[in-house]
């Protein structure tokens, strides 16, 4: 029988998850990451019809999830965002539902993230955390993980790269910087070939919800709020391009440009002292969800390089982790050295 490998990267923004795997043929999905408390199995019936959702049990909760779950939420809706974000239920329930939407009853090995900040604090907790009981997905079902491997977030992205790009591109042979713009975290893992430096890689705080809070605070002070409350209606216009309405009148998201940049360019400092020097890095790759946000901020610093990117980054990780994960699994099994194999897996930063 085939050895079953998924990925999922839970950010604080979306829940990114792998849905088939063939021939190198990489599937992924993604819906919000909100967990939102439901009656019971089959939650609130929506007024005009069936919602994209699905609700799932953590610890005696009923919470629904999905790709329409906003439909759901009231208009202040929680997430948690914090360091301890793996110990709450949301998070099970996020994981649950992405467990649900692959279809798979036993996974053989799946393949999660952290940030890199807290990458090697809660490596081990995360691990036991998904294999020590089958996950309850609802409908009387639940579902076995044999295996996890937990990673840094950004060292699937390096890999995605690599898959995307192919061997020309030096990877391996050369430093580079993966930069990636989140939700909550603004990670970075800087590399020698494949082995990660762990005191040049790190996270902070300053990601995409910190660009929202900035525009939401004006927005409202000039409606006489002290912010708009619709985080997601702002981040939602931002990826669309497209203006947003409060009290009937239209907000061009490019007026704030200069606030973006603020927040971007705090990010992007913290980072640049941290690394210290950027002359020897070779490959600057951008992905997450909000690179498109921060690029402006890192081609400052970076004005002497190009930079990198890869289709799709918000997905990056997530099929990064996944082509980790197969090689992971033929090693175990002696299989034939995959093309984009890593190197230094005892680096304690990104390794196995």
């Amino acid at each position: 029988m085939a050895t079953v490998v998924r990925a999922i990267d839970l950010g604080f923004g979306n829940t990114k998850f792998i849905t088939s795997s063939v021939d190198g043929k990489i599937e992924c999905s993604h819906f919000p990451s909100l967990a939102v408390l439901a009656p019971g199995e089959k939650g609130v019936v929506d007024l005009v019809g069936k919602r994209k959702t699905v609700c799932v049990p953590v610890r005696g909760v009923w919470y629904e999830i999905g790709y329409d779950v906003e439909q759901a939420a009231s208009a202040f809706k929680a997430r948690p965002r914090h360091e301890r974000y793996i110990e709450t239920a949301e998070y099970m329930a996020l994981t649950a539902g992405a467990l649900r939407y692959m279809g798979c009853k036993t996974i053989d090995l799946l393949v999660v993230g952290l940030p890199v900040s807290e990458y090697l604090a809660k490596r081990k907790d995360l691990e036991k955390l998904l294999k020590k009981e089958p996950i309850p997905i609802g409908g009387g079902d639940a579902v076995t993980i044999k295996e996890v491997l937990v990673l840094a977030q950004p060292h699937g992205a390096l890999f995605d790269y690599l898959r995307q790009h192919g061997e020309g591109t030096g990877i391996r042979e050369t430093r580079n910087l993966v930069v990636d713009v989140g939700y909550r975290t603004f990670d970075w893992l800087t590399t020698e070939g494949l082995k990660v430096y762990a005191n040049m890689s790190y996270s902070v705080s300053i990601g995409v919800s910190q660009v929202l809070g900035a525009i939401a605070r004006k927005i409202g002070i000039e409606n006489g709020m002290s912010e708009l409350p619709d985080l997601d209606g702002i981040d939602r216009a931002l990826r669309q391009r497209k203006s947003l309405a409060v009290y009937q009148k239209q907000y061009d998201l490019k007026k704030f440009q200069a606030d973006i940049d603020a927040v971007a360019d705090q990010a992007v400092g913290e980072m640049y002292t941290r690394i210290g020097k950027i002359y020897d890095i070779r490959n600057v790759v951008l992905v997450g969800g909000g690179a498109s946000l921060y690029r402006r901020s890192v081609a400052k610093v970076f004005d002497r390089h190009k930079i990198l990117e890869v289709a799709d980054p918000l997905l990056a990780n997530v099929r990064g982790f996944q082509c980790l994960g197969e090689q992971h699994a033929r090693k175990k099994v002696g299989g034939p050295e995959p093309v984009a194999a890593p190197q230094g897996e005892a680096s304690s930063a990104g390794g196995a």
